[in-house]
């Protein structure tokens, strides 16, 4: 069965939006939130991408997932850590990648049966049908 047309879709690309120009923000601003590691990963940046490709998984309304989403977030990370390294004030730091693409991984994991019923479910919430 395919899922009803989103309503709110622009609002839901628009929040996703946010997730990537805060996670930007927080890459390259001088005062960086305390860094939080377990085993060598950076959980603010598992958190961090792990929820965006998440939020981005939801909004794929045919079937399977999509690789331009994910590979995409993936060089955004490789990318803010070269621009890190530029800033004279933030690290430019392998592993901060690796967590970077773990959280990628855990967010299409954990997004996957949530497909197709999360949004639907909020837009619901937002205005009953």
């Amino acid at each position: 069965m395919t899922p009803a047309p989103l309503r709110y879709k622009p609002w839901w690309i628009a929040l996703g939006a946010a997730c990537v120009l805060a996670i930007v923000y927080l890459s390259l601003t001088p005062n960086p939130l305390p860094g939080h590691d377990l085993g060598g990963a950076n959980l603010n940046h598992v958190f961090a991408y792990g929820v965006t490709a998440l939020w981005f998984a939801q909004l794929r309304e045919e079937p399977g997932i999509g690789i331009w989403t994910p590979l995409a977030l993936c060089a955004m990370g490789i990318a803010l850590e070269f621009a890190q390294a530029l800033t004279g004030y933030r690290h430019f730091s392998y592993a901060d990648m690796g967590s970077n693409a773990a959280g990628v991984a855990l967010g299409l994991f954990a997004g996957q049966p949530l497909r197709g019923r999360l949004l639907p479910t909020l837009e619901r919430l937002v205005r009953p049908t």
